[in-house]
């Protein structure tokens, strides 16, 4: 059997399933920085041994350091093995996927995809694939997309997708600050900027993107940063003046996105926020669920604020933590998340996924802001 070594490159650790997948079941974790030795490539993921039964890792968060030897499925560093000619269509199962120049996460990120977006295909290689973005080629982790349903229009960053609509509508901003750009993309260039709480005029759309009426002109901006009713005014800019003093933190609820791309799976809610808080106000106040609190109070950075779940939810960056839930490790641990200030969702919510579930056995909810 083939061989060769992979080294761990992922800050909060790389889980280790069943089958190259993240359908599969976890068996365990391994720290950044372990090497490995791998068997072979299936879909962009490797089989390692673990536990003295077959397991599999994702590609994507390793850096081969040996290549395998000659039989082996597995592929060098630079990812080179021959690409399939498969096309297709697929469909976004994360919140934010990210789009690179090349099939691997080493390549530079030239935009995102929302769930939900329905792109077209051209190739696949190493469990990548090959998509237009905005005039461009880009690609996309294959894990995080489903197959599209028939029918399915092509959207997302594709540079195809018309405009959807003509009539005028309206749009709300429900992040701190969201950019304005010449085009429907982050490739475009910035022109301007929008607060929360806006009103926008929209007169058309694209691929996820709203052409809004701006100044004398046009201008567009991403539709997953707006909502169709005026947001709480607890999270505007300022930040101090929604209930119980909350204040909008949209620099926290963006980091929180990224970690929660990069844990890509269930359990661990603390850590993700822990992770996510560190890396945006540089320290860590650890704990599990019901404990996270302390750290938080302790860095003098956060305080508690009186403020429902419903109304909490509409202001980016607030931190959630419950006393219990109705799962076995929640009722022992608890569970924490992170509002993105759409009214609705919230990130780091990886081990029950259902922020708004009232009937989930969810009690003690206490709700954190920077000061």
């Amino acid at each position: 059997m083939a061989e060769g070594k992979a080294k761990v490159k992922a800050s909060v650790g790389l889980n280790v399933r069943k089958g190259a997948g993240t359908n599969y079941a976890k068996l365990g974790c391994l720290t950044n920085g372990t090497t490995v030795t791998y068997y072979g490539e299936q879909n962009g993921w490797l089989q390692i041994k673990y536990n003295n039964q077959t397991a599999y890792i994702s590609k994507q968060y390793t850096t081969i350091t040996q290549a395998a030897s000659s039989g082996g499925s597995s592929t060098s560093s630079g990812g080179a093995s021959s690409a399939s000619k498969s096309s297709g269509s697929v469909q976004v199962t994360c919140d934010v996927l990210n789009v690179r120049k090349g099939a691997g996460t080493g390549n530079a990120i030239i935009g995102t995809l929302t769930k939900g977006k329905v792109v077209s295909f051209s190739e696949e290689k190493n469990g990548w694939l090959k998509i237009s973005y905005n005039g461009q080629t880009g690609w996309i982790s294959k894990q995080y997309t489903k197959k599209a349903s028939s029918g399915g229009s092509s959207s997302g960053g594709s540079s195809s997708g018309g405009t959807t609509t003509s009539s005028t509508s309206t749009l709300y901003v429900n992040t701190s600050v969201l950019n304005v750009r010449n085009g429907p993309g982050t490739g475009n260039a910035k022109i301007g900027q929008v607060t929360y709480g806006t009103k926008l005029t929209v007169v058309g759309e694209k691929s996820g993107w709203a052409k809004i009426k701006y100044g004398s002109g046009h201008g567009w901006v991403s539709k997953q940063y707006t909502s169709a009713k005026a947001p709480s005014s607890g999270g505007s800019s300022g930040g101090s003046t929604g209930t119980g003093g909350a204040k909008a933190d949209s620099a926290l609820a963006k980091k929180s996105v990224q970690v929660a791309n990069e844990m890509h799976s269930t359990g661990w809610c603390a850590k993700g926020v822990s992770t996510a808080v560190s890396r945006t106000h540089g320290f860590y106040p650890g704990g599990n669920g019901n404990t996270i609190g302390t750290g938080l109070l302790n860095s003098g950075k956060y305080k508690k604020v009186s403020i429902s779940l419903a109304e909490a939810l509409k202001i980016p960056g607030l931190i959630f933590s419950w006393q219990k839930t109705s799962t076995k490790l929640g009722a022992i641990y608890g569970h924490t998340a992170i509002s993105q200030g759409n009214g609705k969702s919230s990130t780091c919510d990886f081990y029950e996924n259902n922020t708004l579930a009232s009937s989930g056995g969810r009690s003690g909810l206490t709700v954190y802001s920077l000061k």
